[in-house]
């Protein structure tokens, strides 16, 4: 299934129309408009982000259509420089409330993540996104 839909999916199960969250987030009514006639995976972080931010979920959660109590991360604290959330430390929160600690890679992997850009954190969370839906 393309992202457009199961963001309009999300969006439709909160049951609120895309018009309030066209004006409320800034978004373009069209987009929606555009990702029903045709659905598409290509779509700008920064759309994603206004959206998640608007339902108060992670984009994880938004993308994967789950509302909080699903087992997708959220990750909380600040990403500085070359360091995420302190030294070699850091927690990250599920959609579900639960928290644990962070790995080193995955320590890694938000340093890179905070180094790139926009197109590139689209991109990284789209490559994660293909990767775990071949797995299952």
């Amino acid at each position: 299934m393309q992202y457009s839909q199961i963001i309009l999916d999300f969006i439709n199960s909160k049951g609120i129309s895309f018009y309030k969250v066209a004006k409320d987030t800034g978004i373009s009514e069209s987009t929606f408009s555009k990702w029903k006639s045709k659905p598409t995976s290509d779509i700008s972080y920064m759309i994603i982000d206004r959206i998640a931010d608007y339902f108060s979920v992670s984009p994880e959660c938004l993308l994967k259509g789950e509302p909080v109590g699903g087992d997708s991360v959220h990750i909380s604290g600040a990403i500085t420089g070359k360091t995420a959330i302190g030294v070699n430390h850091g927690t990250i929160t599920m959609c579900s409330g639960n928290e644990r600690e962070l790995s080193d890679e995955e320590l890694e992997l938000l340093r890179v993540y905070g180094e790139l850009d926009v197109r590139g954190r689209t991109n990284l969370l789209k490559a994660a996104f293909d990767l775990e839906e071949k797995k299952g």
